[in-house]
């Protein structure tokens, strides 16, 4: 297939995040396909399933962006939420082999041979072309994750996907803006509308956030940040605030930041 959306989910808990996001593609880009790599079956909300046997839910990822069904793929992390088209994404491939957003952390794991200047890329939104060089640069970063896994780096894969594509010559790599990949619990910039969420919530959760952020970006003279889960305009005035995040996903980050191999906890 020309193009589409992959998740690589393992566990019922994240298979239900996977059907939650895959929802959300489904009501604002309806025709494009959706696959799924997973290590039971697949629900309906998918048109392919990946079968998936690795027990490192990173290293699972890379498999599954190597066993992709499409030509275009967009891979999305399960704590994603689609809030307009995503289309664009796929556009940019027809002059970029690889796309992916700066980490709000920029450097998570300094690394000797790469400059802070070449910052982390957040691995949670990454669009790819099924090419021969993707297919090698794919496996050198499994290659590079197995190496650096051992340092337990606070951003799990990035740091190893930053250095892969530090190194490699025959990848043209392409940085989205925030809008299409926005860490909306942290602090961020965006002057377009958003087009995808990243972070645990629930469907009322995310459709708040995308209310408040686009509520008021009605042009490309408009800017803003957010912290704190409050909207600022450019004056710094408030322009408005972001629902609490639901207890239940409070948990979920907990358990995620000790350790839970399945569980994006990156910058």
């Amino acid at each position: 297939m020309a193009e589409g959306v992959l998740y690589i989910a393992r566990g019922d808990r994240y298979v239900e995040a996977a059907v939650q996001s895959a929802r959300s593609v489904r009501r604002v880009n309806p025709a494009i396909p959706i696959a799924i790599a997973t290590d039971g079956p697949a629900p309906a909300e998918f048109d392919e399933a990946i079968a998936l046997t690795e027990a490192d839910g990173y290293r699972a990822k890379i498999l599954g962006m190597i066993a992709s069904p499409f030509d275009r793929t967009l891979m999305l992390d399960v704590d994603t939420y689609v809030v307009g088209d995503i289309s664009e994404v796929f556009r940019i491939l027809d002059a970029f082999d690889v796309a992916a957003a700066h980490a709000p952390n920029r450097v998570a794991l300094p690394l000797d041979d790469v400059p802070d200047s070449f910052p982390e890329l957040n691995t949670g939104v990454i669009a790819l072309r099924r090419t021969e060089s993707v297919q090698r640069f794919l496996r050198s970063w499994l290659d590079e994750y197995d190496r650096v896994a051992p340092l337990k780096p606070p951003s799990k894969d990035q740091p190893s996907f930053r250095r892969t594509l530090y190194v490699t010559t025959d990848v043209r790599l392409a940085v989205l803006p925030s809008e299409f990949n926005v860490r909306f619990w942290k602090a961020g910039y965006y002057n377009q509308p958003v087009r995808i969420l990243h972070g645990w919530g629930d469907t009322d959760t995310y459709e708040k956030v995308a209310a408040v952020l686009n509520g008021p970006a009605t042009s490309r003279r408009y800017r803003a940040v957010f912290i704190g889960r409050t909207l600022l305009g450019k004056g710094a005035q408030p322009l408005g605030r972001f629902p609490e995040k639901p207890e239940r996903w409070q948990r979920r980050e907990l358990r995620a930041k000790k350790g839970s191999p399945a569980e994006p906890t990156r910058g």
